[in-house]
């Protein structure tokens, strides 16, 4: 093969050692064959790579006056070339494309003409590319209780984890300037920053703890994968979530969304189908851990412990209305003072019941939330799908159907006037 190349006449070899967009090594071949290197044939071969070359010098002789022969020769060869003709200003879009990519539709409301009338370029990024600035999370997080502002928006129940992160530095610094601070959280989340602050300070008497009574917690993805759902289906944006909307009564376990004009766009029930409260309220999607929680039982780290109440109609009859009433068990001294206190200034009013009726009703008082059968099918059909709306759905169709019916047809209501008709125990 080297005799053939080596005796024939007439042949050309070339190589390229650079291209506009990357560099190459020479061959080893090169020195077993005769190669004859001519540089003022530089410019030959690529009408793009003399471009870019042109391009390159008329920089260095605009910005540094650097200049030289080959700048001519390339200028002679493409005096038409396309520098510094690019326009960056903003020409119109066109109609057509516009069309094109809506399919002909766009959907106004009061919201998007508000979006229209504050900036025009706002609404063409939110409600025509759907690339909206701002998205709403729904992460809950521990705070600081400054105001009476602050207690109103942490009220209701937080079926989410809660991001408690800045909690053990506010805490430890207020606990070392000597004042006292209340923390109302999670028993697993009491535990953690009790454990914290005993590590670092040799005194935390000044520390309340108050518990909440805990079922078990869900994977905050689940949540927003729903609340990302119920956008869909109402073409509106949410900017606020009530797991317990007062508005239907808490006892009614009520899931709302609202825009950010506190315009109602969702609301359903556990009994009507809403996917994460079913989820919830039976176990299904919570965290592994939550099934196996060392903080259930008797033994509490905190100093109350409060909770939903129920009636068992098995204990002495009651003396107050059996709606938006709450439990509060006492677990050390500090609870009990505390209490006392609160009843004494006529802060809340208390009624003695049987530890028997919680006991009977909590079942975390006991042990952990039995995980349920369904959840195995539910995180199989969630990692095929990652749709959680759809998981709980094919997962839950059965419960779903169950639910429903006993709503519609009002079950626990004929079911409560059998009982006070006729006296029947539950």
């Amino acid at each position: 093969m080297k005799n053939k190349i080596t005796t024939t006449k007439n042949l050309v070899m070339t190589y390229k050692l650079k291209t506009p967009f990357d560099s190459y090594m020479k061959s080893l071949l090169i020195k077993d064959y005769p190669v004859c290197l001519d540089d003022n044939n530089k410019y030959i071969y690529s009408n793009v790579y003399n471009k870019i070359c042109l391009a390159r010098k008329l920089d260095n002789m605009i910005k540094y006056n650097i200049s030289d022969s080959d700048t001519d020769l390339l200028y002679k060869m493409y005096p038409n070339i396309e520098y510094q003709v690019y326009d960056n200003k903003f020409k119109g879009i066109s109609e057509e494309l516009v069309n094109k990519y809506l399919k002909n539709k766009v959907h106004l409301s009061y919201s998007s003409m508000n979006n229209y009338y504050l900036c025009g370029f706002r609404y063409y990024i939110a409600n025509l590319l759907k690339l909206d600035i701002y998205e709403e999370n729904f992460q809950a997080k521990y705070i600081e209780i400054r105001s009476s502002l602050d207690i109103v928006n942490s009220r209701n129940s937080k079926y989410t984890y809660s991001d408690m992160r800045d909690c053990f530095y506010a805490v430890l610094k207020y606990l070392k300037q000597n004042e006292k601070v209340i923390f109302i959280g999670l028993p697993c989340q009491l535990a953690a920053l009790k454990c914290h602050v005993n590590r670092i300070l040799s005194n935390s008497k000044k520390l309340f703890l108050v518990e909440l009574m805990c079922h078990g917690i869900a994977s905050h993805q689940y949540l927003l994968d729903h609340m990302r759902q119920i956008e869909k289906r109402t073409r509106k944006q949410a900017k606020t979530i009530s797991f317990r909307d007062p508005a239907y009564g808490t006892e009614k376990h009520i899931i709302s969304c609202r825009d950010e004009r506190k315009k109602l766009i969702y609301h359903s029930s556990e009994k009507q189908g809403d996917e994460y409260q079913i989820g919830y309220h039976n176990g299904v999607i919570y965290r592994e851990n939550c099934y196996s929680c060392r903080y259930t039982g008797m033994h509490r780290n905190g100093d109350l412990l409060l909770a939903d109440w129920y009636r068992d109609r098995s204990a002495p009859e009651i003396k107050f209305q059996d709606h938006s009433v709450n439990s509060i068990f006492v677990c050390s001294d500090s609870g009990e003072a505390f209490l006392e206190h609160l009843v004494k200034n006529g802060y809340i009013q208390v009624f003695e019941r049987p530890l028997s009726e919680a006991l009977k009703i909590q079942r975390t008082l006991h042990k952990p939330t039995e995980r349920s059968p369904l959840r195995d099918q539910f995180l199989s059909i969630y990692k095929e799908t990652k749709d959680f709306d759809k998981s709980i759905r094919r997962a839950c169709r059965g419960l779903i159907r169950k639910k429903k019916i006993n709503h519609y047809l009002k079950v626990s209501y004929i079911k409560c006037i059998a009982v006070k008709l006729f006296n029947l125990g539950e």
